[in-house]
């Protein structure tokens, strides 16, 4: 592993990365392509009792990581060679490089020798840093069912671009999606049964055989000779011949028609080729076409990653066509109208609710959304659907990027700007009255009934550490208390949970204020690692004295048990929290300079 502490590792960052990837390219030319794409499905898709996707993979960014891994075979066609190569040893090699990889990139954010570490370079690097490692070794996280709603209600308006470029509609893509996992699913439950049907048919000849070798002192020929005899095993079907991620595709085209299906492979399939693909940080073959054709058979290691590559390259069609300016409005609207939905679902009858509203009647500042409830809790709510824009490996380039693009008229500082007008406006006057477009009085506020306002900045896409810790960048008067900036997926899981654990929606009310209390505390890159943490019921005295909080992802785990309860699968079992780490300033000052090594541009 990397050794931070030996300065000969980093005299040159860009070396050390070329040598590894080589390195993990020899290695991958080296072993089959079903058995990485088996082994890719075995680790990242099935689930062991009391163990996550981090302690199965031994990886740092499983998803991220077998992404690349997958890319670089797509990308390296496999060597002709007569020598053997044992592929668990060399895939637990490939693995180790892929955690060495994924760290050297963190490398390029710590200074040279003699570089100057000054309070600009530190405020850059302590943002640049976390966003720029959260981006490329993060994977969309949401649910099945979030990813294909969003793609329905953004896409779905557009199927003459959508069967123009692709040959079928959004829906019917959606349909033998379902249906591929379906008949995956079926043959994942028959190749479990088998294999359970074959050892319990194949113990009591075991037994039997070792008792021959054991009691009767038989040679192992004649003992297996014996035990064929008194136990006939001809007929008896091996499981482990079954193919358990490969696309069945006479199933398939009983279902769909055989132009559909092709419209459906030819799109979203590639097969292992000579590519130019090579950095963790790139796009490649895998990303948008996730189904792998091997030998004229179509298999599918991450199935989950077919909706992400709908969503690339739906998105990008309808991005290029002359319906361009349509399709962002649309988003807009779509994801508006989520936002309102998920708090319907939260308040219910409790809450007046109010979308597009003026604070004006000659429709001057408008505003996303405003909720009212029976309790006098006011929620004024900005929804932003912007991408959220790849950073620079400079690091002072990426965070002029990341502050300017925090800024625009997309981001979350424009979202807080907006909400804080009406915030202002409402404390400041007894009575402050709204309207619609038309300029009609749709509602009037008494600063008298109010007990709360919250402003909550909704984004459609993950923001990570920038939205979770707001103090990074967020503007505002110091005595005033911080927004709750979340993506749309997260706001939903949220919600979801307190309805699965039948949970007072005035909880949101204590997590909005436990989380403007420590915003400038926490280190995290998911919004439900530290919804998790909240609910965990954490020592406040404890986070009250902490510098910084750094938040373990096992919180998230109780959206993960209400998952897999609500499919019907079994509960998994949840692990014992790891205490969150919280970190005081002299500790991270002395972390700090130990790190000091060599930084070099990067690709």
């Amino acid at each position: 592993m990397i050794n931070p502490n030996k300065r000969g590792d980093f005299m040159d960052i860009n070396n050390i990365l070329t040598e590894k990837t080589d390195k993990l390219i020899g290695l991958i030319k080296q072993v089959d392509t079903l058995d990485v794409i088996g082994m890719v499905c075995v680790e990242f898709q099935l689930h062991y009792d009391g163990k996550d996707v981090f302690d199965t993979t031994k990886l740092i960014s499983p998803f991220k990581q077998y992404i690349y891994l997958l890319n670089l075979l797509l990308s390296n066609p496999q060597t002709e060679t007569n020598t053997s190569v044992d592929f668990e040893t060399t895939y637990e090699e490939i693995k180790k490089l892929l955690n060495e990889i994924a760290q050297i990139y963190g490398l390029i954010f710590f200074p040279d020798d003699n570089e100057e570490v000054s309070d600009s370079w530190y405020k850059h690097r302590e943002l640049a840093m976390p966003v720029f490692m959260n981006y490329f070794n993060t994977h969309s996280l949401p649910y099945e069912e979030q990813l294909i709603d969003r793609i329905q209600q953004w896409a779905s308006p557009y199927d003459s671009v959508i069967i123009d470029k692709f040959g079928c509609t959004v829906n019917e893509f959606i349909d033998m999606y379902k249906y591929l996992v379906k008949i995956l699913q079926k043959q994942l439950d028959d190749y479990q049964n088998g294999t359970e049907n074959f050892f319990e048919k194949l113990l009591p000849a075991y037994k039997y055989f070792n008792k021959l070798i054991k009691n009767e002192k038989m040679n192992s020929d004649l003992a297996m000779q014996k035990t064929r005899e008194v136990f006939p095993l001809d007929n008896l079907e091996n499981p482990f011949t079954t193919i358990f991620f490969k696309i069945n595709l006479n199933k398939f085209e009983e279902k769909f028609t055989h132009e559909k299906v092709m419209s459906f492979l030819n799109h979203f399939s590639v097969g292992r080729e000579e590519r130019e693909f090579y950095y963790y940080t790139e796009s490649g073959p895998f990303d948008n076409k996730p189904i792998i054709k091997h030998e004229n058979e179509y298999y599918i290691p991450i199935s989950k990653q077919i909706l992400h590559a709908f969503e690339n390259q739906f998105f990008n069609a309808i991005e290029e066509s002359n319906r361009r300016t349509s399709f962002f409005r649309n988003r807009d609207r779509k994801s508006e109208e989520k936002t309102l939905e998920i708090f319907k679902r939260l308040l219910g009858k409790n809450a007046e609710y109010f979308s597009s509203i003026y604070e004006r009647p000659d429709s001057q500042n408008e505003h996303d959304l405003l909720i009212k409830t029976n309790k006098g809790t006011i929620y004024i709510i900005e929804v932003k659907a912007s991408k959220f824009k790849e950073p620079f490996r400079n690091p002072d380039k990426a965070y002029e990027r990341i502050k300017r693009d925090f800024k625009s008229d997309g981001g979350i500082q424009k979202a807080y700007d907006q909400a804080k007008r009406l915030y202002d406006l409402i404390i400041g006057q007894e009575v402050t009255n709204l309207y619609n477009q038309s300029g009609q009085l749709i509602t009037t506020i008494n600063s008298k009934e109010i007990n709360d306002i919250y402003i909550i900045c909704v984004t459609a896409e993950n923001f990570g550490v920038i939205a979770s810790n707001l103090s990074y960048l967020l503007e505002k008067e110091k005595s005033d208390r911080f927004p709750y900036a979340v993506n749309i997926f997260d706001l939903e899981s949220i919600v979801e949970y307190l309805e699965f654990k039948k949970l007072s929606p005035n909880i949101l009310n204590d997590y909005l204020d436990f989380r403007s209390r420590f915003q400038e505390k926490f280190i995290a890159f998911d919004e439900l690692d530290i919804f998790g943490l909240f609910m965990s019921k954490p020592n406040i005295d404890q986070l009250i004295k902490a510098d910084k909080i750094i938040v373990n992802h096992e919180y998230s785990d109780i959206f993960d048990e209400m998952y897999f309860t609500k499919l019907g699968i079994i509960k998994k079992p949840l692990k014992q929290k790891s205490t969150y780490k919280t970190v005081n300033k002299k500790r991270r000052k002395k972390i700090a300079r130990a790190s000091r090594r060599r930084n070099r541009k990067n690709k």
